[in-house]
């Protein structure tokens, strides 16, 4: 029997349910994406009573997928708005996806949340680490 893995699937990335880790697989969609964070992340980081940082791990995903690219991100940008989220770490091997996400983000991106693209999980968890040590 095959098991059939979600192509989006979110998680605490830590025990204190303050590192939310959405982890991107094989081909997904503008509208699974979309999905996902209306029944998925936006429940999880609404439920927090802390600010949360978002691991958004695109290690394992195919890019790029039919659709508006720029409109898109921008309709996820204004979705997670009016949330206390701190920063938004991107994660990809792909320097070409890194650029786009880091400076989609920044140019049309919440003001005063941080976002940054990676090439690791660990890199990811140690910069949010190291941000987060400094308060």
């Amino acid at each position: 029997m095959d098991i059939m893995q979600m192509p989006i699937e979110s998680v605490w990335d830590d025990p204190q349910r303050n590192i939310l880790r959405t982890s991107y697989y094989g081909i997904w969609t503008w509208s699974e994406l979309h999905e996902h964070d209306d029944g998925v992340v936006i429940p999880m980081i609404g439920a927090s009573q802390q600010p949360v940082s978002l691991i958004i791990d695109m290690t394992e995903a195919f890019w790029f997928m039919p659709g508006s690219i720029l409109n898109n991100i921008k309709r996820w940008i204004a979705r997670h708005a009016e949330f206390d989220i701190d920063y938004v770490v991107f994660v990809s091997e792909s320097d070409g996806i890194r650029a786009l996400l880091e400076t989609a983000h920044r140019r049309f991106g919440t003001p005063g949340r941080t976002y940054i693209a990676v090439t690791s999980l660990d890199e990811s968890r140690e910069f949010i680490e190291d941000k987060r040590s400094v308060f």
